[in-house]
Protein backbone atom coordinates (compact mmCIF):
# COMPACT_ATOMS: atom_id res chain seq x y z
CA UNK A 1 0.00 0.00 0.00
CA UNK A 2 2.78 2.18 0.98
CA UNK A 3 4.54 1.54 -2.42
CA UNK A 4 1.50 2.43 -3.99
CA UNK A 5 0.67 5.95 -2.25
CA UNK A 6 4.89 6.96 -3.16
CA UNK A 7 4.39 5.65 -7.06
CA UNK A 8 0.89 7.99 -7.36
CA UNK A 9 3.21 11.34 -5.48
CA UNK A 10 5.83 10.28 -8.20
CA UNK A 11 3.41 11.11 -10.82
CA UNK A 12 1.56 13.81 -8.93
CA UNK A 13 5.39 15.76 -8.76
CA UNK A 14 6.17 14.74 -12.00
CA UNK A 15 2.89 15.93 -13.64
CA UNK A 16 3.24 19.52 -11.21
CA UNK A 17 6.78 19.79 -12.60
CA UNK A 18 6.02 19.32 -16.41
CA UNK A 19 3.03 21.65 -16.27
CA UNK A 20 4.74 24.31 -14.74
CA UNK A 21 7.65 24.12 -16.96
CA UNK A 22 4.79 24.54 -19.74
CA UNK A 23 3.24 28.05 -17.90
CA UNK A 24 6.80 29.23 -18.09
CA UNK A 25 7.47 28.75 -21.50
CA UNK A 26 6.86 32.00 -23.86
CA UNK A 27 4.19 31.24 -26.55
CA UNK A 28 5.36 31.44 -30.40
CA UNK A 29 4.57 34.35 -32.30
CA UNK A 30 4.28 33.77 -35.73
CA UNK A 31 5.69 36.90 -37.38
CA UNK A 32 3.47 37.33 -40.90
CA UNK A 33 5.32 39.00 -44.01
CA UNK A 34 4.65 43.10 -44.06
CA UNK A 35 2.68 43.50 -47.92
CA UNK A 36 4.31 45.79 -50.02
CA UNK A 37 3.27 49.12 -50.80
CA UNK A 38 0.83 49.11 -53.83
CA UNK A 39 2.10 50.88 -56.78
CA UNK A 40 -0.28 52.00 -58.75
CA UNK A 41 1.38 52.61 -62.23
CA UNK A 42 0.61 53.75 -65.33
CA UNK A 43 2.40 53.69 -68.87
CA UNK A 44 2.65 55.88 -71.71
CA UNK A 45 3.61 55.33 -74.94
CA UNK A 46 4.37 57.14 -78.30
CA UNK A 47 6.65 59.97 -79.85
CA UNK A 48 9.77 60.61 -78.56
CA UNK A 49 8.95 64.32 -78.72
CA UNK A 50 6.16 64.47 -76.03
CA UNK A 51 8.48 61.42 -74.47
CA UNK A 52 11.29 63.86 -73.22
CA UNK A 53 8.63 66.49 -71.97
CA UNK A 54 6.78 63.80 -69.88
CA UNK A 55 9.45 62.64 -68.72
CA UNK A 56 10.32 65.62 -66.77
CA UNK A 57 6.86 66.01 -65.61
CA UNK A 58 6.38 63.00 -64.32
CA UNK A 59 9.22 63.54 -61.69
CA UNK A 60 7.50 65.99 -59.56
CA UNK A 61 4.33 64.63 -60.23
CA UNK A 62 5.67 60.78 -58.70
CA UNK A 63 7.30 62.71 -55.36
CA UNK A 64 3.95 64.19 -54.86
CA UNK A 65 1.94 60.96 -55.36
CA UNK A 66 4.87 58.19 -54.18
CA UNK A 67 1.74 55.26 -54.83
CA UNK A 68 2.21 56.38 -58.32
CA UNK A 69 4.49 55.19 -60.74
CA UNK A 70 4.99 56.83 -64.20
CA UNK A 71 6.79 54.88 -66.89
CA UNK A 72 7.42 56.57 -70.16
CA UNK A 73 7.78 54.28 -73.38
CA UNK A 74 9.63 56.45 -76.26
CA UNK A 75 8.82 55.04 -79.65
CA UNK A 76 6.44 56.21 -82.29
CA UNK A 77 3.64 58.42 -82.34
CA UNK A 78 1.73 55.02 -84.97
CA UNK A 79 2.94 53.03 -81.63
CA UNK A 80 1.54 55.13 -78.93
CA UNK A 81 -1.67 54.82 -80.87
CA UNK A 82 -1.62 51.01 -81.49
CA UNK A 83 -0.75 50.23 -77.73
CA UNK A 84 -3.61 52.64 -76.20
CA UNK A 85 -6.02 50.44 -78.68
CA UNK A 86 -4.77 47.15 -77.54
CA UNK A 87 -4.56 48.21 -74.04
CA UNK A 88 -0.90 47.83 -73.77
CA UNK A 89 -0.71 51.40 -72.43
CA UNK A 90 -2.84 53.60 -70.55
CA UNK A 91 -1.84 57.00 -72.40
CA UNK A 92 -0.61 56.92 -75.67
CA UNK A 93 1.84 60.30 -77.04
CA UNK A 94 0.56 61.47 -80.91
CA UNK A 95 2.90 64.09 -81.87
CA UNK A 96 0.27 65.73 -84.84
CA UNK A 97 -3.02 66.24 -84.83
CA UNK A 98 -5.79 63.65 -84.94
CA UNK A 99 -7.15 61.83 -88.01
CA UNK A 100 -10.57 61.12 -88.93
CA UNK A 101 -9.97 57.41 -88.29
CA UNK A 102 -8.72 58.26 -84.34
CA UNK A 103 -12.14 59.28 -83.07
CA UNK A 104 -12.98 56.33 -80.79
CA UNK A 105 -9.45 57.54 -78.89
CA UNK A 106 -10.01 60.85 -76.46
CA UNK A 107 -7.01 63.69 -76.45
CA UNK A 108 -5.99 66.25 -74.64
CA UNK A 109 -3.26 68.93 -76.27
CA UNK A 110 -0.23 69.39 -73.48
CA UNK A 111 1.81 71.55 -75.68
CA UNK A 112 2.37 72.81 -79.30
CA UNK A 113 5.59 72.72 -81.04
CA UNK A 114 6.80 74.01 -84.89
CA UNK A 115 8.50 72.33 -87.76
CA UNK A 116 11.19 73.91 -89.18
CA UNK A 117 14.26 73.72 -91.81
CA UNK A 118 17.18 73.28 -89.86
CA UNK A 119 20.40 73.81 -91.64
CA UNK A 120 24.32 73.41 -90.21
CA UNK A 121 25.16 75.91 -88.58
CA UNK A 122 28.12 76.95 -91.05
CA UNK A 123 25.62 77.11 -93.86
CA UNK A 124 25.82 80.78 -94.62
CA UNK A 125 22.36 80.55 -96.03
CA UNK A 126 20.27 82.12 -93.42
CA UNK A 127 16.57 82.00 -94.94
CA UNK A 128 14.62 80.47 -97.83
CA UNK A 129 11.67 81.26 -99.58
CA UNK A 130 9.36 78.43 -99.30
CA UNK A 131 9.78 78.15 -103.37
CA UNK A 132 13.17 77.49 -102.17
CA UNK A 133 12.36 74.51 -99.67
CA UNK A 134 10.36 73.07 -102.20
CA UNK A 135 12.72 73.16 -105.32
CA UNK A 136 15.58 71.63 -103.13
CA UNK A 137 13.33 68.86 -101.71
CA UNK A 138 12.08 67.85 -105.62
CA UNK A 139 15.68 67.85 -106.80
CA UNK A 140 15.05 71.79 -108.99
CA UNK A 141 17.92 72.77 -106.94
CA UNK A 142 20.69 71.31 -106.03
CA UNK A 143 23.47 73.50 -105.47
CA UNK A 144 23.74 76.08 -102.86
CA UNK A 145 24.49 78.36 -104.37
CA UNK A 146 21.43 78.67 -106.43
CA UNK A 147 20.07 80.17 -103.80
CA UNK A 148 22.96 82.74 -102.15
CA UNK A 149 24.95 79.81 -100.44
CA UNK A 150 28.67 78.09 -101.16
CA UNK A 151 29.36 76.21 -104.30
CA UNK A 152 28.62 72.55 -103.29
CA UNK A 153 25.91 70.12 -103.74
CA UNK A 154 22.72 70.06 -100.86
CA UNK A 155 22.23 66.90 -99.16
CA UNK A 156 18.66 66.39 -98.66
CA UNK A 157 18.00 64.72 -95.72
CA UNK A 158 14.48 63.25 -95.25
CA UNK A 159 12.30 61.70 -92.58
CA UNK A 160 10.91 57.91 -93.05
CA UNK A 161 7.13 57.37 -93.35
CA UNK A 162 5.36 57.37 -89.89
CA UNK A 163 7.54 60.30 -88.40
CA UNK A 164 4.91 62.37 -86.96
CA UNK A 165 7.16 65.36 -88.05
CA UNK A 166 6.49 64.34 -91.89
CA UNK A 167 2.53 64.93 -92.37
CA UNK A 168 2.33 68.87 -90.85
CA UNK A 169 6.20 69.51 -93.59
CA UNK A 170 4.52 67.71 -96.46
CA UNK A 171 0.99 69.90 -95.67
CA UNK A 172 2.30 73.15 -95.79
CA UNK A 173 4.12 72.82 -98.63
CA UNK A 174 1.74 71.04 -100.65
CA UNK A 175 4.09 68.18 -101.45
CA UNK A 176 3.52 64.45 -102.60
CA UNK A 177 5.63 62.00 -100.17
CA UNK A 178 6.76 60.52 -104.40
CA UNK A 179 8.11 64.23 -105.31
CA UNK A 180 10.47 63.61 -102.53
CA UNK A 181 14.32 63.60 -104.20
CA UNK A 182 16.26 62.62 -101.12
CA UNK A 183 19.80 61.92 -100.37
CA UNK A 184 19.61 60.25 -96.87
CA UNK A 185 16.33 59.07 -94.92
CA UNK A 186 16.44 59.11 -91.16
CA UNK A 187 13.57 58.16 -88.61
CA UNK A 188 14.91 59.42 -85.86
CA UNK A 189 15.60 63.00 -84.70
CA UNK A 190 19.30 61.75 -82.89
CA UNK A 191 19.48 60.26 -86.54
CA UNK A 192 18.53 63.96 -88.43
CA UNK A 193 20.84 65.01 -85.61
CA UNK A 194 23.69 62.69 -87.13
CA UNK A 195 23.25 63.45 -90.22
CA UNK A 196 23.85 67.06 -90.26
CA UNK A 197 26.53 67.62 -87.55
CA UNK A 198 29.60 66.81 -89.46
CA UNK A 199 27.85 67.96 -93.21
CA UNK A 200 27.94 71.35 -93.53
CA UNK A 201 26.08 71.00 -96.92
CA UNK A 202 22.94 69.16 -95.24
CA UNK A 203 19.38 70.58 -95.38
CA UNK A 204 16.48 68.95 -92.59
CA UNK A 205 13.46 69.64 -91.06
CA UNK A 206 12.64 68.86 -87.42
CA UNK A 207 10.93 69.96 -84.70
CA UNK A 208 11.85 73.27 -83.27
CA UNK A 209 11.97 71.85 -79.53
CA UNK A 210 14.03 69.37 -80.18
CA UNK A 211 17.18 70.86 -82.09
CA UNK A 212 16.88 74.21 -80.70
CA UNK A 213 19.57 73.97 -78.59
CA UNK A 214 21.87 71.74 -80.39
CA UNK A 215 24.74 74.48 -81.19
CA UNK A 216 25.98 72.69 -84.54
CA UNK A 217 22.14 73.12 -86.11
CA UNK A 218 20.62 76.08 -86.83
CA UNK A 219 16.67 76.74 -87.32
CA UNK A 220 15.43 78.99 -90.26
CA UNK A 221 12.34 81.21 -90.40
CA UNK A 222 9.41 79.99 -92.45
CA UNK A 223 7.80 82.56 -95.23
CA UNK A 224 9.64 85.36 -92.62
CA UNK A 225 8.30 83.85 -88.95
CA UNK A 226 10.96 83.66 -86.69
CA UNK A 227 10.86 79.72 -84.91
CA UNK A 228 10.53 80.96 -81.33
CA UNK A 229 7.96 79.47 -78.60
CA UNK A 230 6.02 82.89 -78.86
CA UNK A 231 5.03 82.52 -82.53
CA UNK A 232 4.41 78.95 -82.08
CA UNK A 233 1.62 79.04 -79.26
CA UNK A 234 -0.02 81.99 -80.69
CA UNK A 235 -0.24 80.35 -83.84
CA UNK A 236 1.73 83.06 -86.13
CA UNK A 237 4.38 80.49 -86.75
CA UNK A 238 3.44 78.77 -89.91
CA UNK A 239 4.27 74.50 -89.13
CA UNK A 240 2.81 74.15 -86.17
CA UNK A 241 1.19 70.60 -84.72
CA UNK A 242 -0.26 70.04 -81.11
CA UNK A 243 1.62 67.55 -78.80
CA UNK A 244 -1.25 65.43 -77.47
CA UNK A 245 -1.83 62.17 -74.85
CA UNK A 246 -4.57 59.84 -75.91
CA UNK A 247 -6.39 57.54 -73.72
CA UNK A 248 -9.22 54.94 -75.47
CA UNK A 249 -11.64 55.58 -72.89
CA UNK A 250 -12.46 58.23 -70.28
CA UNK A 251 -9.36 58.49 -68.40
CA UNK A 252 -9.08 56.20 -64.75
CA UNK A 253 -8.69 58.78 -61.89
CA UNK A 254 -5.01 57.77 -61.48
CA UNK A 255 -4.44 58.87 -65.31
CA UNK A 256 -6.28 61.42 -65.47
CA UNK A 257 -5.00 63.26 -62.59
CA UNK A 258 -1.59 62.80 -64.30
CA UNK A 259 -2.92 64.83 -67.56
CA UNK A 260 -4.33 67.26 -65.42
CA UNK A 261 -1.18 68.26 -63.65
CA UNK A 262 0.56 68.06 -67.19
CA UNK A 263 -1.72 71.08 -68.00
CA UNK A 264 -1.09 72.61 -64.68
CA UNK A 265 0.92 76.08 -64.44
CA UNK A 266 4.20 73.88 -62.15
CA UNK A 267 4.02 70.98 -65.64
CA UNK A 268 3.85 74.05 -68.68
CA UNK A 269 6.71 75.60 -66.82
CA UNK A 270 8.61 72.34 -67.61
CA UNK A 271 7.15 72.56 -71.10
CA UNK A 272 8.50 75.67 -71.78
CA UNK A 273 11.92 74.94 -70.43
CA UNK A 274 12.16 72.44 -72.20
CA UNK A 275 11.96 74.85 -75.23
CA UNK A 276 8.14 73.82 -76.62
CA UNK A 277 5.23 75.77 -76.48
CA UNK A 278 2.95 76.08 -73.50
CA UNK A 279 -0.82 75.40 -73.93
CA UNK A 280 -2.21 78.71 -72.83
Amino acid sequence: MKIMQTAIQISLSLATCLWLQSCSQQPEVTTLPTAAPSVNKITLSGSHTIGSILSEIAKPYETAHPGVKIEVQENATWRGIADVRQGTADIGMVARSMKADEKDLLAFTIAKDGISITLHRDNPVKSLTDKQIVGIYTGKIKNWKEVGGKNVPILVIHRSEGVAALEPFLSYFKLEKSAIRPDVVVTETDELVQAMVGKPQAIGFSSIGVVESIKEIKILPINGVAPTNENVSSGKFPITRPLNVVTKNPPSTSVKGFIDFSLSQEAQAIVKQKKFAPVK
